[in-house]
């Protein structure tokens, strides 16, 4: 099943590809959702984290959106990169805990699949994010996938000039 959705997504991507431009505009909001499957883990599938990153580059740049929804991030300084590949206008927020990690901190952090906002700050003012559910009391990091909380952006949203 995973097999055939890559290969769905990859053909929609040439299909895209084909008719020269993305679907943003300037007076919607372009909001994407992606889980980039262990991004920069050497240490899990796929095995070329360098071609990883140059394909995760491409399809922001030719998606356009205002706002990404990343999952399973592993290495931060590779989406770094990423996000400055985008251009001076974009940011980035990453949750501070992850899979199997509530922390933050320490080798279980860098190895964890976090959750990421990349943004336009062009469009997005006053951001803030935060886990929900991170520090209430009992064992809520139970009832998701491997301690990632939901993790939720607040931001004022501007376009063409109204907020």
């Amino acid at each position: 099943m995973k097999n055939s959705l890559c290969l769905i997504f990859c053909v929609v991507l040439v299909l895209c590809a084909t008719q020269g431009r993305a679907q943003s505009t300037p007076n919607t909001l372009d909001i994407v959702g992606w889980n980039i499957e262990w991004f920069g883990a050497s240490f899990e599938n796929p095995p070329d984290d360098n071609l990883q990153e140059q394909n995760v580059k491409k399809i922001l740049r030719y998606l356009g959106a205002d706002l990404y929804g990343l999952t399973e991030v592993v290495d931060t300084m590779r989406l770094r990169r990423v996000v400055d590949s985008l251009g001076p206008d974009f940011r980035y927020v990453i949750s501070p805990y992850g899979s199997n990690n509530i922390t933050g901190t320490g080798a279980s952090w860098l190895n964890a699949q976090k959750l990421a906002f990349v943004y336009n700050r062009t469009i997005f003012s006053n951001v803030t994010a935060r886990g929900l559910l991170r520090g209430s009391t009992g064992n809520a990091y139970y009832n998701f996938a491997s301690w990632r909380f939901p993790f939720m952006m607040s931001a004022d949203v501007t376009i063409n000039g109204v907020t």
